[in-house]
């Protein structure tokens, strides 16, 4: 489940590529707005004008249209959601599909608050997931949920969890040099996971970064090559090196 589209297939088929645009759209209107109307509420409340206060709550603050406006662009992101699963269910259909656990951001923008993009993504988690799952049984088909950390950091070939993989939409492989579009690598990711069956569907950050480092060593050693060094070891060890005095 993409940040720019709402799914990509183990195909790379992606479903719902407008998405990214909507979210980001609906994130600078939110923004935009909620800080106008902070700043009007922090002049009423500031002001000594009673008269003043009076028209700043009266023409200013009015929540109907603000509301309108929001409940267009959520019908909009809903019917995106709607159109790719209905796409998804007909192109590839299946007897059961592996979905990763809905825990991730499905915002990054740095340029809104923490507080709007809490808010939004935790809103189309839901949506996302409330469809998904309702569409699913309309079709009595099931649903295989697999923890999503480091799934689209990892290779699906050697196994290789590193942040250095990803750069955006694309992936390259640090130790066995493959490439893939990112969504499309975790895809494959999950389908693995899923197909060794140590996966749950609900893992801390730590246990999913041990086990897979672990299925990582051993693939090298059925492969008879060298791991590369855990990342997260080294960046330790940087960060000591820098305290020392």
């Amino acid at each position: 489940m993409g940040l720019t589209e709402v799914f990509t297939d183990d195909e790379g088929n992606h479903y719902g590529e407008n998405l990214g645009e909507l979210l980001s759209k609906f994130a600078e209107t939110l923004n935009r707005k909620l800080t106008a109307r902070n700043r009007l509420q922090s002049l009423a409340r500031n002001t000594t004008s009673k008269r003043k206060r009076r028209n700043i709550l009266r023409f200013n603050l009015g929540s109907d249209r603000f509301d309108a406006l929001k409940a267009r662009m959520k019908a909009q992101i809903r019917c995106c959601i709607n159109h790719a699963l209905n796409e998804m269910f007909k192109k590839a259909p299946a007897d059961a599909y592996i979905v990763e656990e809905l825990s991730a951001n499905f915002l990054q923008d740095k340029k809104c608050p923490k507080r709007v993009k809490r808010l939004l993504s935790g809103w189309v988690r839901g949506i996302i997931g409330e469809r998904l799952a309702f569409k699913a049984a309309e079709r009595q088909v099931k649903l295989v949920k697999v923890a999503s950390s480091y799934s689209s950091q990892t290779c699906p070939e050697c196994l290789l969890a590193h942040r250095e993989n990803r750069n955006g939409d694309k992936f390259k492989c640090r130790h066995c040099g493959a490439v893939y579009q990112s969504d499309h690598a975790a895809a494959l990711t999950l389908l693995l996971r899923v197909g060794r069956g140590t996966w749950p569907g609900k893992m801390t950050k730590e246990q999913a970064w041990e086990l897979s480092r672990r299925e990582y060593e051993e693939c090298c050693r059925l492969r008879g090559v060298e791991p590369l060094e855990d990342p997260h070891k080294s960046r330790k060890k940087v960060k000591k090196a820098g305290v020392a005095k």
